[in-house]
Parts: C-alpha cells; sequence; structure tokens
C-alpha cells in the first residue's frame, strides 16, 4: 500500500485544526498528541524551543519516531534547519507526510535500529476508535 492509500484510508479519522505552527492534521481519536494539539495548539513544544537554541542552519535534526510531525515541522520552522525524519508506522508517516508537504523536509517509512538486517513488527491500531497512538510499537 503506498502513502497515499494509506492517508486515504484513515481520512475520515483526522481533523484539521490550527498549531502554533500552523494547520495541521491530527487524529479526531488520539487522546494524547493529537488532543494536546487539538486542545493547546502545541505538544511539548517547549522541546521545540529548547532544541532549536542550538541548531544553526546548517545542522541536521534528526527525528526518530517523528509520529504525526509535529517536532519535525516545528523544528523545520523554528530553526531553519535541515530535518529529517523516520516514522515506521504506515498511518503515522502518511499523516506526518501530510503535514510536513511543500516543505523542505525529508521523511522516510523506516524504522531506526542497532541491526540494518533486523526485522520489526509493528502493532496497527484502529484510528475510528479512542486511544493513545503514540504507544504504538
Amino acid at each position: 500500500m503506498d502513502v497515499n492509500q494509506v492517508f486515504e484510508s484513515i481520512r475520515n479519522d483526522l481533523l484539521q485544526v490550527d498549531s502554533k505552527i500552523g494547520s495541521f492534521g491530527i487524529y479526531k481519536n488520539d487522546n494524547t498528541v493529537s488532543l494536546a494539539i487539538a486542545l493547546y495548539g502545541e505538544y511539548c513544544h517547549a522541546e521545540i524551543d529548547f532544541m532549536s537554541r542550538y541548531l544553526e542552519k546548517e545542522a541536521v535534526y534528526l527525528d526518530v519516531g517523528t509520529n504525526i510531525g509535529y517536532h519535525l515541522r516545528g523544528m523545520f520552522q523554528q530553526a531553519k534547519c535541515n530535518c529529517i525524519g523516520f516514522e515506521p508506522h504506515p498511518k503515522h508517516f502518511a499523516v506526518a507526510a501530510y503535514n510536513c508537504q511543500e516543505l523542505p523536509i525529508k521523511i522516510f517509512n523506516a524504522a531506526i535500529g542497532e541491526k540494518a538486517d533486523e526485522t520489526i513488527e509493528l502493532i496497527d491500531f484502529d484510528s475510528s476508535t479512542s486511544g493513545n497512538f503514540g504507544t504504538t510499537k
């Protein structure tokens, strides 16, 4: 399944909200990251404020486990540095790619681990029911 098919399969479970980093796609039923963005317009934005102080334009920010891309996009907007995200879960990857479209951010649908030839098993979640979607492993 390609990223567009995945995105279309979950489109009805997403909302577009205003956030500190602009209009942002979130899950309707995620009771943690997406809920914080919906209620407060941000998710742990203090981390972006803190880290961006140490990144110059030539720096590379790696976001391993980028989820829906809040920190990845926020870091690009604030630090103006090179931003690269890695997200193995197809649903999170599709939402992150949507949230970072039209920006010079690279996102890979891949996991980062100790061994290059290792296989991982992802546990899926039902985006139409309430839960903490960030606990996907």
